[in-house]
């Protein structure tokens, strides 16, 4: 992940990531000066014409001049999905691999089509349906080279679907999980209670094969279970029970102090 979203420092990963590489970049200033003045005219310009200079946080990556050969990391799906294309995938020696890989996908701007194709406009649909083409090839690749029955595989979202600052439905993030060794049984929906607690065991047991002392995977969780899960957004707390579709089931619990808001997880 980017720096600051999981990391302040490359130091907080020592003993955790075995390839830790210090790169050196530069800017492209004027690559750099053009994002700025499309920013300072989306923040001075009138509210109807806004979305006219609407920017990605992600655009400013064009900045960036690299100046040896270590990559930083850069959020572009184009890039991504051409490079497994082109050179696709290696199977790593070590049978125990975590790969984590982020995509833009529904996220502005929104410029891809439905066959992962750069356009000027899109919609949301359209390019979070370029984007699982990309999740497609993938998983292609992984069964050629003989190890989709093996892998754990999640594809989920950082967050659902809200009105910014606002929360007056339930919200919950796209989850598709295919457990290791599952391979030939069909696709089976569930309303299991589940949330992110149940991430790292769903990791561990595909790693391993138990939890390690996390919370129960994914798939140990059943429809009908007592579970209580938390939702923050923005600077409201709310802990839900039940069935989570149901907003009748998400319960206020208060605000954070003042000043957490623009910390607070979404």
């Amino acid at each position: 992940m980017d720096f600051g979203y999981t990391y302040n420092e490359g130091s907080q990963l020592k003993d955790i990531a075995s390839n830790i590489m210090e790169g050196t970049v530069d800017i492209n200033r004027w690559v750099a000066l053009v994002k700025l003045l499309k920013l300072s005219a989306f923040r001075y310009a009138p509210m109807p014409a806004k979305q006219m200079f609407w920017i990605s946080p992600t655009e400013f990556s064009d900045t960036l001049l690299l100046k040896d050969k270590t990559s930083p990391y850069v959020c572009n799906d184009f890039a991504f999905y051409d490079n497994i294309k082109k050179y696709g995938l290696s199977p790593s020696n070590d049978r125990s691999a975590f790969l984590y890989y982020h995509l833009q996908g529904p996220h502005g701007p929104l410029n891809m089509n439905k066959n992962t194709e750069r356009v000027e406009t899109s919609t949301p649909e359209e390019q979070a349906m370029g984007s699982m083409k990309i999740v497609y090839e993938y998983i292609k690749q992984l069964k050629a080279l003989g190890l989709y029955d093996d892998a754990t595989i999640i594809i989920t979202a950082d967050h659902g679907d809200f009105i910014p600052n606002e929360l007056t439905k339930p919200s919950h993030a796209v989850l598709f999980v295919k457990p290791a060794g599952s391979i030939g049984k069909p696709l089976a929906y569930s309303h299991a209670p589940v949330c992110p607690d149940q991430l790292p065991g769903t990791i561990m047991e595909g790693l391993f094969g138990d939890t390690e002392g996390f919370a129960p995977g994914y798939m140990d969780i059943k429809e009908g279970d007592n579970m209580v899960r938390e939702y923050d957004f923005r600077r409201y707390r709310f802990e839900i029970t039940g069935d989570g579709r149901d907003f009748a089931d998400w319960h206020y619990l208060g605000d954070y102090p003042a000043g957490w808001d623009s910390e607070a997880p979404e």
